[in-house]
């Protein structure tokens, strides 16, 4: 039998808490919850991140909640954020499959284009026929 959920203002609290701090401890979250302890706000915080209401982890060493961004109604909507976010993704990635295959098939018809070839190559000995002065730039005006 799953435990009963603690009432809605209890609850309405903790979501505020999450959105005012990045980490509190389970004692100040049970003060300010009206619960009796420091494990009865774990209990409740758990609870709440099963339903997807907070995003919080805990930690049981230091006695700590910690809280992320995707809080409250973000967090609520998981499964629909989930799939959003990898249509995204997806959208991004045929996007980059797209350009990769652009660029390959610019480099291979650079590869194979004897003009670039022979202007590399002399660039790369220093023969200067990419300098300024065969361009009729006056070199000198630099």
């Amino acid at each position: 039998a799953a435990a009963a959920p603690p009432p809605p203002p209890r609850r309405d609290c903790i979501e505020r808490l999450t959105r005012t701090y990045v980490t509190l401890s389970l004692a100040d979250i049970a003060s300010s919850a009206g619960l009796k302890n420091a494990a009865e706000a774990e209990a409740m915080i758990l609870r709440m991140v099963d339903a997807g209401e907070i995003a919080a982890q805990i930690d049981r060493v230091n006695s700590m909640a910690s809280f992320s961004s995707a809080t409250g109604a973000a967090a609520a909507g998981g499964a629909s954020d989930a799939a959003e976010t990898k249509a995204v993704l997806d959208a991004r990635l045929e996007q980059t499959m797209q350009l990769t295959q652009k660029l390959r098939t610019l480099h291979d018809e650079l590869a194979g284009d004897a003009h670039y070839i022979q202007k590399a190559t002399e660039r790369e000995r220093g023969a200067g026929r990419w300098a300024a002065g065969e361009r009729g730039e006056d070199v000198a005006m630099m």
